[in-house]
C-alpha cells in the first residue's frame, strides 16, 4: 500500500519527543502518532507543535483549531480527530480503531505510560535517554508501589 504524501514539507523539522525523530510534513505527523499514541498524551499537543504546524507547514487554520481544542480538559483524542480528519490520510476505520485503542489506554497510569516509553528507548538502543527516563519515574514512583518500582529496576 501506498500512501501519498501531498501537504508541505518543512524546512526545520519538529522533534518527536518519544523517539527523538524528526518530523518534515504533516503525513509524518499523522503516521507517528498513529503509531505511537498509547506512548503520548495531553502535554503531546503543545504550542511548539501548533507553531510547526503553523509556520513550518503553512496550515494556519489548522494549527488554531488544534489551539482551541487543545484547551479543552482530556482533549488529546479529540486533537487527534480534527488533525487526522483534517489531512485525510487515514481512512475513517483507522481513525475509529484508534480512538478505541487510546480508550482502553486511558486506564493506564501515567507511570504505566512513561515506563513503556522507557522500554521503548531501551529496545532501539538508546540507552542514555532510557536511563534518564527510568531514574525519573523511580523518583515519581510511590514507595508503596512495589511492583512498579521492581518493574522499573528490572
Amino acid at each position: 500500500m501506498v500512501l501519498l504524501c501531498s501537504g508541505k514539507y518543512a524546512k526545520y523539522p519538529y522533534y518527536g519527543n518519544v523517539e527523538g525523530i524528526m518530523l518534515y510534513s504533516v503525513e509524518e505527523l499523522c503516521y507517528y502518532i498513529y503509531h505511537n499514541a498509547y506512548l503520548l498524551d495531553d502535554s503531546f499537543f503543545e504550542e511548539a507543535l501548533f507553531s510547526f504546524i503553523e509556520q513550518e507547514l503553512d496550515l494556519k487554520e489548522l494549527a488554531d483549531v488544534l489551539r482551541q481544542v487543545s484547551e479543552k480538559e482530556n482533549a488529546f483524542t479529540e486533537c487527534i480527530e480534527v488533525l487526522f480528519r483534517n489531512v485525510g490520510y487515514y481512512e475513517e476505520k483507522e481513525l475509529e480503531e484508534l480512538k478505541q485503542s487510546l480508550g482502553e489506554n486511558a486506564n493506564m497510569s501515567v507511570l504505566e505510560k512513561r515506563k513503556i516509553r522507557a522500554d521503548l528507548y531501551l529496545q532501539k538502543k538508546k540507552y542514555g535517554m532510557a536511563a534518564d527516563e527510568y531514574e525519573i519515574l523511580l523518583r515519581e514512583a510511590e514507595p508503596a508501589d512495589k511492583r512498579m518500582r521492581a518493574k522499573l529496576y528490572h
